[in-house]
């Protein structure tokens, strides 16, 4: 079974800060592709945690958001991302080992990169294209791996 990832793009954009390193990028909300997962999102903005470098996948930072009141079902799923996508993965209470719901949202900064858990691929919702900044994102991303703690902030841009 296969299934296309369709990435049409809304006039809603995200800002996606690492405040510690000064770098801001801009993404694109997939609405047309991923509505749901786009609206969860966007009703939680503001979002400020610590992001963590990913261990297995590869080129990817994530950060444990708060679950939305509903679960987010599947949608534009993929397990190919390219630099600049960005995934979120809902988790339901019980599954993959998690006792609460868990929700991660995923951004992917280089190639060679796949949405992994420790038992294998973790399909995820590409739900937003980071733009404008990508670059100096993804460098801040590199430094967040070699150098540790930093604080990511989600927002939505006006």
């Amino acid at each position: 079974m296969t299934s296309k990832v369709i990435a049409a793009v809304s006039n809603r954009e995200l800002e996606f800060v690492l405040s510690d390193k000064g770098v801001v990028a801009v993404a694109e909300l997939l609405e047309d592709a991923a509505p749901r997962t786009c609206a969860a999102l966007w009703d939680l903005l503001p979002i400020r945690g610590m992001p963590y470098h990913a261990a297995y996948s590869g080129r990817e930072i994530g950060m444990v958001i708060e679950s939305p009141a509903r679960p987010i079902p599947p949608e534009n799923r993929t397990i190919a991302p390219q630099a600049g996508d960005v995934l979120l993965e809902y988790f339901a209470a019980g599954s993959r080992g998690n006792p609460e719901p868990r929700t991660i949202v995923a951004l992917f900064y280089g190639r060679d990169s796949v949405p992994m858990q420790l038992d294998g691929p973790s399909p995820a919702n590409l739900f937003a294209r980071l733009g404008r900044g990508q670059d100096a994102f993804a460098r801040g991303c590199e430094e967040l791996w070699r150098e540790g703690a930093d604080t990511l902030i989600i927002r939505r841009r006006e």
